[in-house]
């Protein structure tokens, strides 16, 4: 296995729909912003917003299976 660390912010449950209403943007908008996929000024507001409403960034370690054939 293959282990990959990613940075994110993570919010409260529930403030992904607050933000998305808040923004006007779709809930998937949203959690790219918060995987931080996406650099774009949306993007920066969704985290801002994020970080004010209690999320906290962090990173993640994921662990891919290497395929071997």
């Amino acid at each position: 296995m293959r282990k990959k660390t990613i940075k994110c912010i993570v919010v409260p449950r529930g403030t992904v729909d607050e933000i998305a209403k808040e923004v006007g943007c779709s809930q998937m908008s949203v959690y790219r912003a918060l995987r931080l996929e996406t650099a774009s000024v949306q993007a920066d507001k969704i985290r801002e917003i994020a970080i004010a409403k209690g999320g906290i960034l962090t990173t993640k370690t994921t662990f891919k299976p290497i395929i071997t054939v």
